[in-house]
């Protein structure tokens, strides 16, 4: 086979892959203003930049169980009624998001900010929170039993009006 068979045939294949194979695009979140967020960013902490994530959205009702989004900002994020069970959302930004009557049994959302994050109506069973900033966040009708850091345990005071976690 001559030189130029076997170069022009290389660079056919590449030609194919590039435009057969559909490049991986970044996810987008919405926020509770509406606005969509695209791509989603990760945290200054963690360098800044483009989050890896390139799954589902996220936005209202979705479903995205196990998703891997350390080190994401979701600031104001609306995932009412999101399936995020399983979820490893450590060292997430979720200031002031919404997150009622989401499904987040047994994720990690440890050391993350979660500042005026409204749990209203969520499923919190086994959910990890250990210390996270849960200062004016929003428990009330929320369900099972979220892990806090034992130093932490005594801020978190329950009434029947609303469940809420006082920070200092």
């Amino acid at each position: 086979m001559s030189r130029s068979i076997v170069v022009s045939s290389f660079i056919l294949s590449c030609f194919a892959l590039l435009v057969l194979i559909p490049s991986a695009e970044a996810a987008s979140y919405k926020k509770k203003d509406g606005t969509i967020v695209d791509p989603i960013m990760k945290t200054a902490a963690s360098g800044g930049g483009h989050h890896p994530y390139s799954g589902t959205n996220l936005e209202p009702w979705a479903s995205v169980p196990g998703v891997v989004l350390n080190n994401a900002w979701l600031d104001h994020a609306d995932l009412n009624h999101a399936d995020l069970i399983g979820a490893h959302m450590n060292w997430t930004w979720l200031q002031d998001a919404s997150l009622q009557s989401a499904n987040l049994q047994h994720a990690a959302l440890n050391i993350a900010v979660l500042h005026r994050v409204d749990f209203r109506g969520a499923n919190l069973t086994h959910a990890g929170m250990m210390r996270s900033d849960l200062s004016n966040a929003i428990f009330h009708g929320a369900t099972g039993h979220p892990q806090f850091f034992a130093v932490d345990a005594h801020r978190y005071r329950r009434d029947d009006r609303r469940r809420r976690y006082h920070g200092r």
